[in-house]
């Protein structure tokens, strides 16, 4: 029997040939019956469940933290800078682990959701900050994207990438860069107007060591409008650690 445990045969099911996927099921069979252990797949390899086998490197596998299960409330939009995703569910999706950041370390960040607007929504411009405050370390703020009038539903998009690249003892002696993309329907599920913008040559300085608060401890997509008429809703929001 060409039994092959933690096989070689690819790196997912999917790259098995068919008599390399008979000989796995048999031998999870076997497995099965006569180890009694809890035997399965884990990216295409036989393993015990519960074991790790090639998983990513991670504060969490990737993720650095599980995305909201459903649709957040409505933000009505201001000319002032509001927190878009509220500062209570900051440390819930977009934590930054107090003393457990290496350096440098790399996070993306995409968040995404749906937009309703009158006849004169006006502009619209974004800000990451670390920490949970409109006065927070800001790794930079975009242009004011242009708003469409009169629609319902219509998506917006955020995706960014983060590097924190040094780690200092407690107060802000921590930096960070970001680069960051913001696109806005102009039709529902159509065009786009965007704004692409970062924290640029220099570093934000944050402080590694404290809970989310006004000098950081987790990263925070805040917006500012130039009319009320017009609301945001977040949708999704996937916080992954790459190293």
């Amino acid at each position: 029997m060409r039994w092959e445990r933690d096989s070689s045969g690819g790196m997912v099911v999917a790259d098995w040939t068919p008599d390399k996927l008979l000989a796995r099921n048999e031998e999870l069979a076997y497995l099965m019956a006569h180890e009694r252990g809890k035997w399965g797949l884990i990216n295409g390899r036989i393993a015990k469940k519960g074991d790790l086998t090639m998983m990513a490197e991670g504060t969490y596998g990737a993720l650095a933290a599980y995305p909201p299960p459903a649709a957040l409330t409505s933000l009505t939009m201001s000319a002032s800078e509001q927190l878009l995703i509220p500062s209570a569910m900051l440390p819930v999706y977009t934590p930054f682990p107090i003393n457990g950041i290496l350096s440098p370390q790399a996070y993306r960040i995409a968040i995404s959701g749906r937009y309703t607007t009158s006849t004169a929504p006006g502009t619209v411009a974004t800000t990451v900050r670390i920490g949970n405050t409109t006065g927070a370390p800001s790794l930079g703020v975009s242009a004011a994207v242009t708003v469409t009038a009169s629609l319902t539903n219509a998506f917006w998009w955020l995706v960014g990438d983060i590097t924190l690249r040094s780690i200092g003892i407690p107060g802000s002696n921590s930096t960070a860069n970001g680069i960051f993309k913001f696109d806005m329907n102009t039709a529902v599920g159509g065009a786009v107007n965007s704004a692409l913008w970062g924290t640029g040559s220099g570093n934000a300085s944050f402080d590694s060591t404290v809970s989310p608060g006004a000098t950081g401890g987790c990263l925070a997509l805040n917006v500012t409008g130039t009319t009320t008429t017009w609301s945001m809703q977040i949708d999704h929001i996937h916080f992954m650690d790459w190293n």
